[in-house]
């Protein structure tokens, strides 16, 4: 009885099991010559064969390229969180120096703007009549800060104008053991629902130690 050639493919075997018997002999290609020579692989889009070398580079060459775009992902990644922590650290200083609650909240609002590229910063202390602090509280059942939120006409334009410029990410901050820091940003990807919040609570624990201090 004659062999069926080697380019027959027994449809009753499913594509997994050969799969997993060559990833587990992946020396069969080199141990079968034969088979080797018989396999023809099609370049995607142009009708010739292309060999089974020539397609493996390809693959890991491909592979080593979305490696690479991970890597820098990464990379371009860990160098913000490196950047935001030195920001951080010098708004610790900063309310470390300042010499009043007053003088803290001056300072909190210029840094927020300027070494954090905020577009808006609004400080709510019960002190302060007209913003909208109750309602905003109200939200943060947890206490925790709330990025990605959404207000309404009102409580925008109680908090930041109504001719002010358009933001379209918003964050609340409580602070301890009243009163809120707001946001705000132009950019929609700056403050969202599913983003980390530790270095926003760590912005509200200090801004809160800083107007606290003096108090009875």
């Amino acid at each position: 009885m004659s062999k069926p050639p080697l380019h027959t493919v027994d449809s009753a075997v499913p594509d997994e099991v050969v799969t997993r018997f060559l990833e587990s002999h992946p020396d069969y290609l080199l141990r079968h010559p034969r088979l080797l020579a018989a396999l023809d692989i099609p370049h995607l889009g142009k009708g010739a064969a292309e060999s089974l070398i020539e397609r493996q580079v390809k693959v890991l060459r491909e592979h080593n390229q979305t490696v690479s775009n991970e890597l820098r992902q990464l990379v371009d990644r860990a160098r913000e969180n490196e950047q935001l922590v030195g920001r951080v650290q010098r708004f610790a200083v900063a309310m470390v120096e300042a010499r009043s609650p007053d003088e803290a909240a001056d300072v909190a609002r210029d840094m927020l703007r300027q070494e954090f590229e905020l577009d808006a910063v609004v400080l709510c202390l019960p002190t302060d009549a007209g913003l909208p602090l109750a309602a905003l509280e109200a939200r943060l059942a947890e206490r925790k800060p709330l990025p990605g939120v959404r207000l309404d006409s009102e409580e925008r334009a109680a908090l930041f104008g109504r001719d002010a410029i358009p933001l379209l990410s918003v964050a609340l901050v409580p602070l301890t053991p009243r009163g809120m820091l707001v946001l705000g940003s132009r950019d929609a990807r700056r403050f969202t629902p599913d983003m980390g919040t530790v270095h926003l609570e760590r912005l509200g624990a200090l801004l809160s130690a800083a107007l606290g201090r003096g108090s009875p």
